[in-house]
């Protein structure tokens, strides 16, 4: 029988499990937790099973500066999706973000599922005393074999 008590049944705060995945680098502060697969945003939990799931990245903002308003988006200077660094991270509209992104050229083109920044950083991070192959993949949303085409320069070449 299991009291109101019982240690394993009072689920621990949500700071507490966003700052158990985040993995500090001299750059970004990446999400290590698990990943929505559709734009390789970092993913959490927000309480009992029937609150719901937010953005890593969200959750580091409002950690970090209160509630966003209503209409707003939690936008990236770094334009890495698994960044959660709160200075990295600022508020925008879906316009604002868009021309961002334009201004930034990050936008994708075709088939391209990483952006030229985001194809330089994982050879940045790409060290296996820092982060796996496996573990670069899951933080941008990419199988292994693609960051390992990545790192080896069998892919996006023209990226320097």
């Amino acid at each position: 029988m299991h009291s109101a008590t019982n240690p394993k049944r009072i689920r621990r705060s949500l700071a507490a499990r966003f700052w158990e995945k985040v993995r500090k680098t001299p750059g970004c502060w990446l999400w290590t937790g698990a990943i929505f697969k559709a734009g390789g945003y970092g993913k959490i939990a927000l309480g009992a099973a029937n609150d719901g799931t937010d953005r890593a990245h969200r959750v580091s903002y409002r950690l970090h500066f209160g509630e966003i308003p209503s209409g707003s988006l939690v936008c990236h200077t770094c334009d890495i999706p698994s960044c959660v660094r709160p200075d990295h991270l600022f508020l925008g509209t879906s316009l604002e973000n868009s021309r961002d992104m334009v201004r930034k050229g990050r936008q994708r083109s075709g088939n391209t599922k990483l952006t030229i920044h985001e194809v330089r950083e994982i050879r940045r991070l790409s060290d296996p005393k820092r982060f796996t192959q496996t573990a670069l993949a899951s933080i941008f949303g990419v199988d292994r074999r693609t960051i390992s085409d990545i790192v080896i320069k069998r892919r996006r070449r023209n990226v320097i």
